[in-house]
C-alpha cells in the first residue's frame, strides 16, 4: 500500500482589494494563507502569483507569474503534547495598465493564480485560482 504525504496548501485565495492608481493604474491585492504539515517546519518555500480575466472562451493571462518569492515555514510548535506548525498570511500586490484589463465591452472579471512549491522544487506543488473580481474599466 503506498503512503500519501500531505503538503503545504494554499488556503483562502482571495483578491482582497482593487485599487485605482491615478487614472490609468490598478492595483490587484491578493491574499492567501499558506497551511503546512508538522514535517515542514522550517523548511524554505517559493510562491508567485499570475492574473488571468475571464473569457468566453478560454481565460487569458493578463500578467505572468512574478519573480518568486522565498519564505520559511513556521517552527514547530507543541501544545498539550500536539504537534502543529502556524499558518503564514501572505500578499501580493501587481499593478496593471487599464489598458491590460480593458479587452471586453463591459466590465471585465479577474482572478489570480497561485502556485507553491518547496524551493528549488521544479514545478508547484499547489497551485489555486482566486474567485473572480468584476473591475469596471
Amino acid at each position: 500500500m503506498r503512503q500519501v504525504i500531505s503538503m503545504a496548501r494554499i488556503a483562502n485565495p482571495v483578491i482582497s482589494h482593487v485599487n485605482e492608481i491615478g487614472s490609468s493604474l490598478r492595483e490587484f491585492v491578493i491574499e492567501y494563507d499558506v497551511e503546512f504539515e508538522v514535517f515542514e517546519a522550517n523548511l524554505n518555500f517559493d510562491d508567485a502569483v499570475a492574473l488571468w480575466e475571464r473569457d468566453p472562451s478560454s481565460d487569458d493571462p493578463i500578467r505572468p507569474y512574478q519573480i518568486p518569492e522565498r519564505f520559511v515555514a513556521p517552527q514547530l510548535q507543541t501544545s498539550g503534547g500536539t504537534q502543529r506548525v502556524d499558518s503564514v498570511h501572505r500578499r501580493y500586490s501587481i499593478v496593471c495598465r487599464n489598458g491590460e484589463l480593458d479587452t471586453e465591452l463591459d466590465s471585465e472579471e479577474i482572478k489570480a493564480r497561485i502556485w507553491l512549491r518547496r524551493a528549488n522544487a521544479v514545478q508547484a506543488d499547489h497551485e489555486v485560482y482566486t474567485p473572480f473580481v468584476e473591475v469596471d474599466v
